[in-house]
């Protein structure tokens, strides 16, 4: 059990030190620092000789918490989510890990870049150690070689993969008498891979300039950032930020009681969404229009987490439906556009 464990801390530490302090070719950036992770102790299970992933267990699939990647994995591995995005799987033996990395780009990388910044992510996290080898590399793929304290020599490989705006980084870590067996396994996980999100979610980087929007058919008028994309229908005026996720819209619906409206969009959303979440409906106002909020948590079909707030009120024979919406991981960023323009709206006629 103590050997296990070792393996299990060992390669959680090297791989969140991997991911957040690598060094990267320039026109990656690096991941946010990662706080300082403990896992489960393993369980305990007798292997084989010459096995690490055992049959018959069952597959299970793995979804990101914020709608980045979903990956399938053996039902009996230890899962554990890493605070600067990613995960890391290991198996009950101790003996074999994978992880799952991901870091944006602004351009689109070569076959040697992509070999380049695995190679830096394995020497500049793993090269310290004296026994520390590189086995091969090329195609975005560097395999290496280490020794643990406890289960002595492992083989690692690091592989860089480009899907639009993001690079994902994944790794295998095995004890070397067990890679040929486990290697193939390995590599079939890591091919159940599937990238939901492949742009870079964009954050302010100066204040934006304020313009005004007025929309004499629904009545409204609000400020929006010069860069966000405007358009209107007969009942909605939707405005949205490239394609971040972050949307704030507002709708003029037939007269009805505001309460009862948002308590019947979050029944409809409690059937699509089981999971979703959300605060007690309260009274508020917005734009001079007294009525009802609500905050909640939901899920997209491709299961991108999202945090949104909606507002309904009467005025003028009408019922004013106000909503914000971004991806839970952005959204207090988004608050930096959503509560000027919220603070801004007005209902100039209600005609």
């Amino acid at each position: 059990m103590k050997k296990q464990l070792s393996f299990i801390l060992v390669f959680i530490a090297l791989f969140l030190t991997a991911c957040g302090s690598a060094a990267t070719p320039s026109n990656l950036a690096p991941a946010a620092a990662p706080l300082a992770v403990t896992a489960a102790p393993a369980q305990t299970i007798t292997p084989t000789a010459d096995a690490v992933i055992f049959p018959n267990v069952g597959q299970q699939s793995y979804s990101d918490p914020n709608g980045q990647f979903t990956i399938v994995f053996p039902a009996n591995w230890q899962t554990v989510t890493q605070p600067s995005g990613g995960v890391v799987f290991v198996d009950p033996t101790g003996r074999a890990a994978f992880g799952v990395q991901f870091t944006p780009t602004d351009r689109q990388l070569s076959p040697d870049a992509l070999t380049d910044a695995a190679g830096q992510f394995a020497t500049t996290n793993f090269g310290s150690d004296p026994a520390f080898k590189i086995l091969s590399q090329a195609n975005g793929v560097v395999q290496f070689k280490n020794n643990d304290s406890q289960l002595g020599t492992t083989i690692n490989q690091i592989k860089a993969t480009q899907y639009g705006q993001m690079v994902y980084f994944t790794q295998m870590t095995v004890v070397e008498s067990l890679w040929a067996q486990t290697a193939p396994a390995l590599q079939a996980m890591a091919d159940t891979l599937h990238v939901l999100r492949t742009e870079a979610v964009p954050t302010p980087t100066e204040p934006p300039a304020w313009v005004l929007y007025t929309s004499p058919p629904l009545g409204v008028a609000f400020l929006v950032a010069s860069n966000w994309e405007v358009s209107e229908t007969e009942n909605a005026v939707n405005a949205e930020w490239q394609s971040s996720g972050m949307m704030f819209s507002v709708m003029v619906e037939t007269p009805q009681n505001a309460e009862k409206f948002l308590q019947t969009q979050l029944d409809a959303l409690a059937k699509t969404d089981p999971d979703a979440t959300h605060s007690d409906i309260t009274a508020d106002s917005i734009g001079g229009v007294t009525g009802f909020k609500v905050d909640y948590l939901y899920s997209t079909p491709d299961d991108i987490k999202m945090a949104a707030s909606s507002f309904a009120g009467e005025s003028g024979g009408k019922l004013y439906h106000v909503k914000i919406a971004a991806p839970q991981i952005v959204f207090s960023t988004a608050l930096d556009w959503f509560i000027p323009m919220l603070e801004s709206l007005k209902v100039v006629s209600s005609q």
